[in-house]
């Protein structure tokens, strides 16, 4: 039996309580990145997002997600016109640095402007 890891509990409870939840959106853009042993240029979307109130220790934090070969469906211009929310399909944490930096990343996701 394999014991259990407190990081792996948190990056679990992290990730299935914010997965498929509606987020606030702060930003969103779409970047590029070059694959350093390749040279492929791949393009991604990256979101900065905060978990609304309700979500108890998570509630009001503010982190960035990356989401891989996806087209931008909003625009900087039209976020700073109107509020947005977005969710995320399959969230994951995919890296932690030695800072305590935590970054995500999805498959896909959906923007819903806010009522």
């Amino acid at each position: 039996m394999k014991k259990k890891n407190i990081l792996e509990a948190m990056k679990t409870y992290v990730e299935t309580t914010l997965n498929d939840a509606m987020m606030d959106l702060i930003s969103i853009g779409a970047e590029t990145s070059v694959d350093k042993e390749t040279g492929e240029v791949r393009k991604f979307v990256k979101a900065e997002v905060e978990a609304p109130k309700g979500y108890e220790a998570l509630s009001r934090c503010r982190f960035t997600v990356k989401i891989a070969n996806a087209e931008l469906s909003l625009t900087e211009h039209q976020l700073e016109k109107e509020d947005y929310t977005i969710c995320f399909s399959n969230l994951k944490i995919s890296y932690i640095d030695t800072k305590g930096n935590v970054y995500f990343k999805a498959d896909s996701y959906e923007v819903n402007l806010c009522d």
